[in-house]
């Protein structure tokens, strides 16, 4: 008689709750946040900087 042998079932893999991705963007939120909050003067530079490094990243993915 053959013995089968069953094998252990494996565990879905563990997923990060947040993305590298997220984490960064989160970041730079709050550090744009801490600064505009600080010197409100910035905020319309700063926003300006933000959209066209968006800008930028988007048109580098595509």
């Amino acid at each position: 008689m053959s013995e089968r042998r069953e094998e252990p079932e494996s565990a879905p893999e563990s997923r990060p709750l947040l993305s590298t991705r997220a984490l960064v963007i989160i970041m730079a939120a709050v550090l744009i946040g801490g600064v505009v909050a600080i010197k409100p003067g910035l905020a319309i530079p700063l926003g300006v900087s933000v959209a066209a490094v968006t800008l930028l990243v988007k048109i580098v993915g595509d």
